[in-house]
This record gives C-alpha cells, structure tokens and sequence, in this order.
C-alpha cells in the first residue's frame, strides 16, 4: 500500500509538472526564477547566488544553485510543501535552489553558460 501511495505521488507529480504552462527558468534582473518544482516557484536573486554546478544522478541532470545563504532561500517558501522540498534539498545537495533539467527546453550547457556569464558581469560591475 505504501508503494502504490508513493508511485501515485510520482505519477500525480510528474503530470503536474508536464501540464505546466509557465517557463520552468526565467533570468531577470532581480536574479532567477523557476519552477521545476510543483509545489511552487523558487526565486534567488543575483547577489546571493555563488555559482552554478551540474550534478548528474543517473538519468537525471540537475543545476544547482549554490548561494550565500540558504536559509534565506528556504525561509521565503510561499508554502510548507516548497520548504519542505527546499530543505530536503539542502540535506541533498547541499543547497536548496536545485533545477530539474528534464523540463527544460533550453540546453544544460547554456542555461549554465547564461548564469555564468551574468554572475561575471554582475561581479566586473561591483569591482570595476
């Protein structure tokens, strides 16, 4: 009975996230957005963000965020589910901002590259 809960879950979660209509990522000014995550969207803004790094488990591909502090992130869930997984997060990774690349049509390499090349410009402008 346990395993049938758990494998409805998967399957109820999976179908949310294909039904989606919004962009699973979005980079603005304010820093990155994204909701790969069913129970909500996750936001980091530019100045808490250390680096991005591509972690592969299995079949699946991840982009972590890795960020100042990460409580901050965690505390701004809008809902208890979300922090939950955020903190989940945390003890997994090692930081709570983590995109699931399976629901994205942009490329890992890019989407990579585009954080990078940001946090380098954001960094020359506050040095230079």
């Amino acid at each position: 009975v346990v395993f049938q809960v758990g494998l409805l879950m998967v399957c109820i979660i999976n179908i949310g996230m294909l039904a989606k209509k919004t962009p699973a990522v979005i980079l603005d000014s304010y820093g990155i957005i994204h909701s790969t995550s069913v129970w909500g969207t996750v936001e980091a803004a530019w100045p808490v963000i250390i680096r991005p790094a591509l972690k592969i488990s299995g079949k699946k591909k991840y982009l972590l965020l890795l960020v100042d502090d990460p409580q901050q992130i965690i505390n701004q869930a809008a809902s208890l589910p979300l922090r939950w997984t955020l903190q989940l997060n945390q003890r997994l990774h090692k930081t709570p901002v983590v995109i699931d690349l399976d629901y994205l049509k942009e490329g890992t390499e890019q989407l990579q590259d585009r954080i990078e090349t940001e946090l380098e410009r954001r960094k020359s402008l506050r040095t230079g």
